[in-house]
C-alpha cells in the first residue's frame, strides 16, 4: 500500500490518509530502530570475534613456546640419563676392579703367610 492512499475497495469508514501514514511511519521507525540495534549487536559480535581470534593466536604462540621448551627439556633429560648410565657402568667396573684387587691382595697375604709359616717350620725343625 502506498503511503497516503487508501486500500483498494475503500478502506474503513472514518480512516484517513494521515492515520495510514503515521502507522507506516511508525513501522518504518520501529524497523529502523531494530536495524540499528541489530547492526550494533553485529558490530559488537564482530569485535568479540576479533578479540577472541587475537587471544587464540596469542595462546597458540604461548603453547608453541612451551612445546619448544618441553622438547628442549626432554633432550636435556635424555642427555643426563645417557651420562648417568655411562657413570653407572663406570662405577660397576670400578667396583669389580676393587673386588678383584682385594681378592688378589687377600691371596697374596695368604701366600705370604703360608711362606712365612713354611719358613718358621723349617727354622724350628732344623734347630
Amino acid at each position: 500500500q502506498i503511503p497516503g492512499r487508501r486500500a483498494a475497495g475503500g478502506g474503513p469508514p472514518g480512516g484517513t490518509m494521515d492515520t495510514t501514514g503515521r502507522d507506516l511511519n511508525s513501522r518504518l521507525l520501529s524497523a529502523d530502530y531494530h536495524l540499528q540495534e541489530t547492526s550494533e549487536n553485529l558490530r559488537r559480535t564482530q569485535q568479540t570475534c576479533a578479540e577472541t581470534e587475537q587471544l587464540g593466536a596469542q595462546i597458540l604462540g604461548d603453547l608453541r613456546g612451551q612445546r619448544d621448551r618441553l622438547e628442549q627439556t626432554k633432550v636435556t633429560i635424555d642427555e643426563a640419563e645417557a651420562r648417568m648410565s655411562s657413570g653407572r657402568r663406570l662405577i660397576r667396573r670400578m667396583l669389580a676392579r676393587t673386588f678383584a684387587d682385594r681378592l688378589l691382595l687377600f691371596l697374596i697375604i695368604v701366600v705370604l703367610l703360608a711362606f712365612i709359616g713354611v719358613l718358621l717350620y723349617y727354622q724350628l725343625a732344623l734347630k
